[in-house]
């Protein structure tokens, strides 16, 4: 699994993870391209942290130099917003599918990945281990949307496939669903631990 903070030494314990400090970045990133500033209470509100957990979050980021922070919110730093191109990853607004897990859901789409997927069950256990009730994958290949090994998600879930299909699609993208019975911080956890588990498999077996 890719890693990006480190491991608190002695007794010292963080109020926060890789997972959490993914969904704050992909939260921003997501204002970020629309040219949009954040602030700490709307953070909060898209992904079910405390504000004490932001605050947290965001000084660590601002910290590892991803992060611009002024009176008005919140941006990512030309570093964070590299950083965040180079994962290929970004969010997704979905309505609630039950094709997926949970009352709560957070999607991804992660560039260049689904190549590195089977079936689908790694993302499932990355997700279970992060606190969160699973997740669902979703291949994009030959213009086609697939659950894992070959359930056409164009043909048996179409509005599900309308609502992916709106954003920009590209050959090979992985579409990831996290999803809690808990809350959104669960949820992003779930699906941030399935796509950093493959980020990282793919940076150790590149040359």
């Amino acid at each position: 699994m890719l890693r990006i903070l480190e491991e608190p030494s002695g007794k010292t314990r963080m109020r926060f993870n890789d997972n959490d400090l993914m969904f704050v970045m992909e939260t921003i990133h997501d204002r970020h391209v629309r040219r949009r500033r954040i602030g700490r209470n709307e953070l909060s509100q898209f992904t079910g942290m405390e504000e004490s957990v932001i605050r947290g979050i965001t000084g660590k980021l601002t910290e590892l130099g991803f992060l611009d922070t002024t009176r008005g919110g919140s941006v990512l730093s030309p570093l964070g917003v590299d950083f965040i191109d180079a994962l290929g990853v970004s969010l997704l607004h979905l309505k609630y599918t039950d094709s997926a897990f949970g009352i709560h859901q957070v999607t991804l789409r992660v560039r260049d990945m689904s190549d590195r997927v089977v079936f689908g069950v790694e993302q499932r256990d990355a997700a279970l281990k992060s606190g969160g009730d699973g997740c669902t994958t979703i291949f994009y290949r030959n213009d086609q949307l697939l659950m894992p090994p070959n359930w056409n998600v164009d043909e048996n879930t179409p509005e599900l496939s309308e609502q992916i299909r709106r954003y920009d699609l590209r050959e090979n993208d992985l579409i990831l669903i996290g999803g809690s019975n808990i809350g959104l911080r669960q949820a992003g956890a779930a699906v941030n631990s399935a796509m950093l588990d493959l980020v990282g498999k793919r940076s150790n077996a590149s040359p």
